[in-house]
């Protein structure tokens, strides 16, 4: 199965090679500037791309030394995209579109715990040999305090369902699709995993903590990134310590 692995990777790779040769040189797939913000290309242009999109694919892989690879190919729907469309154009920062459409097609293969394990010990040389990069930033690793309860939940978790896995994570294998659905049936709406985050990230900016502080916990590069995204939140904050301002030079 590891060999099969390689060979879905080499394929997925090389068909994006082919993709973009395609779309940048050869002319068999229209243009679209998708390095615009969300606000200036049209819906319809983006739903255009991701249509052209699945067809290429669809015919690459036809063409793909794949045929005896248990793999299931994956593309966004159109809903899924125009929810992610709405949801950006709300933002202030101006999201170009290729940052949002970054996961449009996706190649998924069900591997046993074993298939796993050896997976994750070739990832080093793989990364070298497919150029991978990676898929986090330095400060993606960092300590979040968490409270008692939590811990105590957690303690519970790991003595009665936590299995080994070969990076000792406490949540391994766990997709966000799976999380978002029992979000859902918890509390009775959709709420997305990442919602969770900005929700987070929100209660501490209104409750004073720095910015520096939350930019760590967020994994953020540096923290003009979280005053781009929590500019709402930071405004906010402003009004209050605006009145503190005040309360101190009267106090003076």
């Amino acid at each position: 199965m590891l060999e099969k692995v390689e060979r879905l990777i080499s394929e997925i790779n090389r068909i994006h090679l082919v993709y973009s040769q395609d779309y940048f040189e050869t002319g068999k797939v229209e243009k679209i500037n998708l390095k615009h913000t969300v606000s200036k290309v049209p819906v319809q242009a983006i739903l255009d791309y991701r249509l052209n999109l699945h067809e290429s694919i669809n015919d690459y892989l036809m063409k793909a030394d794949v045929k005896d690879i248990p793999y299931v190919y994956r593309v966004k729907t159109s809903e899924s995209i125009l929810d992610k469309i709405e949801r950006f154009s709300q933002r202030q920062d101006g999201y170009p579109v290729n940052s949002i459409l970054n996961d449009i097609f996706g190649a998924r293969i069900i591997l046993s715990s074993d298939d796993i394990s050896q997976v994750m010990e070739q990832l080093d040389g793989w990364k070298d040999t497919f150029d991978f990069c990676n898929l986090k930033n330095d400060p993606s690793e960092r300590k979040v305090p968490i409270d008692r309860k939590t811990i105590e939940i957690l303690y519970v978790y790991r003595q009665n369902y936590w299995q080994a896995n070969i990076k000792n994570r406490i949540c391994f294998g766990v997709s966000n699709s799976a999380c978002n659905k029992l979000i859902k049936k918890i509390i009775g709406r959709p709420v997305r995993n990442h919602t969770l985050r900005h929700t987070y990230a929100s209660f501490l900016i209104l409750n004073g903590v720095d910015i520096v502080t939350i930019s760590k916990l967020l994994g953020h590069e540096s923290p003009d990134i979280t005053l781009k995204v929590y500019s709402h939140q930071m405004e906010a904050l402003a009004e209050r310590n605006f009145e503190k301002i005040k309360s101190i030079f009267l106090a003076s």
